[in-house]
């Protein structure tokens, strides 16, 4: 690309690469947040199904 991306042609708007960077950066940060949650979700439930009386 003659222009290293620095255009966007279809909105005539500036593309700024570490702007794009720090937008995935914090989308990772939020799905991490949520796999760590899942997981101590899953935990906790794993320990309560396993407290459970047999019947």
């Amino acid at each position: 690309m003659s222009k290293q991306r620095q255009n966007c042609m279809c909105t005539a708007m500036l593309y700024d690469p570490a702007e794009k960077k720090e937008e995935e950066q914090e989308r990772f940060k939020k799905i991490t947040k949520k796999a760590t949650l899942l997981e101590r979700i899953e935990a906790k439930l794993r320990s309560t199904l396993n407290n459970l009386p047999q019947i």
